[in-house]
């Protein structure tokens, strides 16, 4: 049985827990709520849960390092799991996305992401599949202030919607590979 490794960046604590910069974690609690389960303490800086995706497992981890330090928890669970980075995913936020807005990518830079700048830094790759979650911006905000910040009540039935999304196309990155749900993904408005 194959197994996979899914990392949702956020930052832990209840200050956190409601905004953009949480996606990650969002994504993975909607995934444990699904399969009736929850998140223990891991071996490592991270949370974590092992289940059941189609014919695999997945361990999803939220590392608890904060977002800009999260590729030291990612690197050590890879290690421990012994799992290559194709059968990696990154779920998180994207400011350059609209509200709304999946992308799934195979590979690429971190786009000026400090969570997945870290990632990559700590697994010495660029080659690691990731999720971003469009949280959009306008450029007249501050950046850090906008991420920190819960989302606005007018866009939660977006956002509640995006979650599932991201759900769906985990579920799919286990059971079909990346390249199907590439085209899945990428190819809805």
């Amino acid at each position: 049985m194959c197994l996979y490794l899914i990392v949702g960046l956020g930052n832990p604590g209840s200050r956190y827990q409601r905004t953009k910069h949480n996606l990650g974690f969002m994504v993975l609690d909607f995934l444990a709520d699904q399969a009736k389960a929850s998140f223990k303490k891991g071996p490592g800086a991270y949370d974590w849960l092992r289940m059941g995706i189609g014919d695999a497992e997945a361990v999803c981890i939220k590392p608890m390092t904060f977002m800009n330090r999260s590729g030291r928890a990612v690197a050590d669970a890879k290690q421990r799991l012994s799992i290559p980075d194709y059968r990696t995913l990154i779920i998180l936020d994207d400011l350059a996305l609209p509200l709304g807005k999946l992308r799934l990518r195979a590979a690429g830079s971190p786009g000026g992401h400090n969570g997945l700048s870290s990632v990559c830094r700590y697994v010495h790759s660029e080659a690691i599949p990731r999720l971003r979650l469009g949280i959009g911006i306008s450029s007249k905000i501050n950046t850090v202030e906008y991420v920190l910040t819960p989302f606005p009540q007018d866009s939660l039935k977006i956002i509640e919607r995006m979650i599932a999304g991201a759900g769906q196309a985990v579920q799919d990155f286990v059971n079909v590979g990346i390249q199907q749900t590439m085209n899945i993904v990428n190819s809805l408005t």
